[in-house]
């Protein structure tokens, strides 16, 4: 006769306890559903690259939150940039410059985008040719 072993006895003990689950619960008739209440997107801004050269790092700043769908985070124009990121369909190349002009200068500011819009994962990065260029490329997405 072959002697149970411990972790046998255990998940049996656990079993007829009711500690562990024999399966998983079926979803309940009626209960409610939160898809409605989770934002469309959430998207986290930076500034600055991870590196300058490959030995001197440099830390990248946290600009700001964007959130669709309720539109709101820390964007000063949140229902703005959330509209023109949905008529690109999440996709920040297709966004269209606003209709302003900038100085020539080259202050180069890069820029980096991490989150999730409509379930999808995203990432984008640009370096826009100075400050001024932050806001107006891109519909100014970037313009915290």
């Amino acid at each position: 006769m072959r002697k149970p072993s411990l972790a046998g006895v255990l998940t049996a003990i656990a079993l007829i306890g009711g500690l562990l689950p024999a399966s998983a619960a079926p979803a309940i008739a009626g209960a409610p559903d939160n898809t409605e209440r989770r934002p469309g997107a959430v998207l986290h801004f930076f500034r600055g690259e991870a590196t300058i050269t490959r030995d001197t790092p440099i830390a990248r700043e946290h600009v700001g939150t964007l959130i669709c769908n309720p539109n709101t985070g820390d964007h000063s124009r949140a229902d703005e940039a959330c509209a023109a990121i949905r008529t690109a369909e999440g996709r920040f190349e297709a966004i269209p410059p606003r209709d302003a002009a900038c100085t020539l200068e080259y202050r180069p500011v890069p820029m980096e985008v991490f989150g999730v819009w409509d379930g999808t994962p995203i990432h984008y990065a640009r370096t826009f040719g100075n400050p001024c260029l932050v806001g107006v490329e891109a519909a100014g997405i970037f313009d915290f």
